[in-house]
């Protein structure tokens, strides 16, 4: 899958909330198994063309909506239900939260396999996610939200808790497709690095990042051992 970047335009909450919606139905509409696509489809690389935006594979520095460009290979916690707006699960399946709003706890679902072999998605990742989002070179619209998080605590390796220093009831918000947390993989900046990350970002998404040609494009191709519903276009 390939995406185009063109000139930089000026985007209102509007119409941020409007494109996140429409990904949310395209994604939907790739994944989703319908008469006519039973069979392998005979068309194998989709583009899409996107009026340009800011690059880079430091997710932690990209404020949505540029966001879009990690959409294929990033996931996050939640996910947006097209048709209601309502949170769903994604990477975790179910969540909870404590009375008095500090305290929410989030169940991951398991056998979530990294790209180019990283291993499982575990807790462990969720908490160097964070660690990114809050960096001293972040400029993510969340990290002071994020911020606000006075420990990130791994239970075990489902199961992840984010203790608030005060209420905050838009965590399920923050952790959505609508925002910036995109779970990359602890195993890889261990082992690479900075350097090895911003080369080939591991993600779990239903399709795994090739490369980008600044100012051209970016390229995707299909995951085709996802944990979720396989897309129909191997590009």
């Amino acid at each position: 899958m390939k995406r185009s970047t063109f000139i930089k335009p000026m985007l209102s909450v509007c119409v941020l909330f409007v494109l996140v919606l429409l990904v949310v139905l395209i994604s939907t509409l790739m994944t989703a198994p319908t008469p006519a696509l039973a069979q392998e489809a005979k068309v194998q690389r989709i583009i899409f063309g996107s009026a340009g935006f800011t690059e880079s594979n430091r997710f932690w520095t990209i404020a949505r909506p540029e966001h879009l460009q990690y959409d294929p290979f990033l996931e996050t916690l939640l996910d947006l239900d097209p048709k209601t707006g309502q949170y769903i699960p994604r990477l975790a399946e179910k969540w909870e939260v404590s009375p008095d709003l500090k305290e929410w706890t989030f169940y991951l679902r398991k056998g979530v396999q990294f790209h180019y072999g990283f291993g499982e998605f575990t807790a462990r990742d969720v908490v160097h996610t964070h660690s990114l989002i809050v960096r001293p070179d972040s400029t993510a619209g969340s990290a002071p939200l994020w911020r606000e998080a006075e420990e990130v605590k791994v239970v075990n390796d489902y199961q992840v808790v984010f203790r608030m220093k005060r209420p905050m009831s838009i965590i399920p918000y923050l952790t959505s497709r609508a925002q910036e947390l995109r779970i990359v993989s602890k195993a890889q900046w261990d082992k690479e690095g900075l350097e090895g990350f911003e080369k080939r970002p591991a993600g779990t998404g239903s399709y795994r990042y090739v490369g980008r040609k600044t100012g051209v494009s970016i390229e995707y191709e299909r995951v085709d051992n996802h944990w979720s519903e396989k897309p129909d276009f191997k590009e």
